[in-house]
């Protein structure tokens, strides 16, 4: 494995044919990221085993907030509308619904996947359909 310093100066730009743009509505969709082959710069793996573990992904919201999260399963339990409410003397717990958002307009968001356990994207606007725009940017020697 390359040292932190080496992995960051190996970080590749946008490529021509290696942005995604997905368009986003109110229903929760998911997405299969093991099918893409991100962190390959576009060449087919000989097999699953042979892509990177780890995959650096970039993500940006255009037009409209996306909600999110990664799994390693596919479902589309995501809500923009979960929360504990203010003032409840319950205690805050996680919630398989509850997501990230990425504001619309914001510069990109960077995320470091690991492949095994961040296999499916799951996303949804609220309620005015936008776009997802993103990409990876690693090197092969992740």
């Amino acid at each position: 494995m390359a040292i932190p310093e080496h992995q960051y100066t190996e970080l590749r730009p946008p490529r021509r044919g290696l942005v995604m743009a997905i368009a986003v509505d109110s229903t929760a969709r998911p997405y299969d990221l093991g099918a893409l082959d991100i962190g390959n710069d576009g060449q087919p793996p000989d097999g699953p085993s042979d892509r990177p573990r780890f995959v650096n992904l970039w993500m940006q919201a255009e037009t409209n907030d996306v909600y999110f999260h990664f799994s390693d399963a596919t479902h589309n339990d995501l809500a923009d509308t979960g929360k504990v409410t203010a003032g409840s003397t319950t205690t805050p717990a996680y919630d398989p619904t509850y997501g990230a958002v990425l504001k619309a307009g914001n510069p990109p968001v960077y995320f470091r996947l690991n492949r095994t356990t961040d296999r499916w994207l799951i996303v949804k606007a609220a309620s005015t359909a936008g776009v997802l725009r993103f990409w990876a940017e690693s090197s092969d020697s992740f």
